[in-house]
């Protein structure tokens, strides 16, 4: 009995942690993040990997090429993968929330490379004195292709939200994770 109520204690701690490292994202964002899966990023390739881990710090140097995207998909299931900054031009004035970095769709289980690239990755480069800006990347199952997408015309002011309830990705992530960086 011990047992059982330690590792059910020790689920809902972590359920919780998790839930509570979103540093205001789900507001910013109006999405529900608190049952997510933790998305696997890493910057790097040749020497130094640089995990993102839910809000750590990364200098703005170490994230200027696309990052690997790695997770567990669900058999024969497409994904669509999003990464925005909440805080364009600074997180105290957000006038061009969200900013658009990356969005690929049709990604087929976890090969993302054979994903279809509709905005193509725009590395972080926040404002110099804009304070620490927020990078998320949000993974969404899709229930059928995503063929027939509107047009994406500015990456400035694009919405998580309008996006996935256009196109029918549900009401949230699978997966999702973020890092901060600022501009000195």
């Amino acid at each position: 009995m011990f047992l059982r109520t330690f590792i059910v204690h020790c689920a809902i701690s972590l359920s919780l942690g998790l839930a509570s490292n979103w540093d205001g994202l789900e507001q910013d964002l109006d999405l529900d993040l608190s049952n997510v899966a933790k998305l696997q990023v890493q910057f790097g390739g040749k020497g130094e990997i640089l995990e993102v881990d839910l809000g750590k710090e990364i200098a703005l140097n170490q994230v200027q090429q696309e990052p690997e995207i790695t997770f567990e998909p669900e058999s024969g299931a497409n994904y669509t993968l999003i990464m925005v900054d909440p805080d364009a031009p600074s997180r105290k004035k957000p006038v061009a929330r969200e900013w658009l970095h990356w969005l690929m769709v049709d990604i087929p289980g976890a090969n993302i490379k054979a994903g279809k690239v509709i905005t193509s990755f725009n590395p972080s480069g926040p404002p110099a004195r804009s304070g620490f800006h927020r990078y998320v990347f949000m993974l969404f199952k899709q229930s059928s292709s995503l063929k027939n997408l509107k047009r994406i015309r500015t990456r400035r002011g694009f919405k998580v939200t309008k996006f996935m309830e256009d196109n029918g990705l549900g009401n949230t992530p699978v997966a999702a994770n973020f890092y901060i960086t600022q501009r000195a």
